[in-house]
């Protein structure tokens, strides 16, 4: 009988926490892989959608435009990379996506290098 109740308890502990876990089911409908156009139509409609402004209109609706390059020539980027690295900014940027601790320690002797 108490192999009943327990195996009972157990159940009812798991249904519970399921319950909690549930989310409202939303049906993703089934994308085929297959194309019913061919590269060149598609390189084609491509074209056209970029001569008839199509495209340049999705473009700035998902906000890439032109002025995204950057205006810094290639040593001026590795010169930042550099001063970044040698700041502990990287390791800093790092730490954040992954410990929150480490984070918090380089931060504390970032300030402390720079007398803060």
């Amino acid at each position: 009988m108490k192999t009943t109740q327990l195996f009972a308890a157990v159940a009812i502990v798991f249904a519970a926490s399921g319950a909690a876990f549930a989310q409202e089911a939303t049906v993703v409908p089934a994308l085929s892989d297959t194309s019913t156009l061919t590269r060149s139509e598609v390189r084609a409609d491509v074209l056209a959608a970029r001569a008839d402004g199509r495209l340049a209109a999705l473009d700035s609706r998902l906000g890439l435009t032109g002025d995204t390059l950057s205006s810094l020539s290639r040593q001026a980027v590795v010169a930042q990379t550099k001063r970044a690295l040698a700041s502990g900014e990287i390791d800093l940027i790092n730490a954040q996506a992954y410990d929150v601790a480490m984070a918090r320690q380089i931060a504390a002797s970032n300030m402390a290098a720079m007398g803060e």
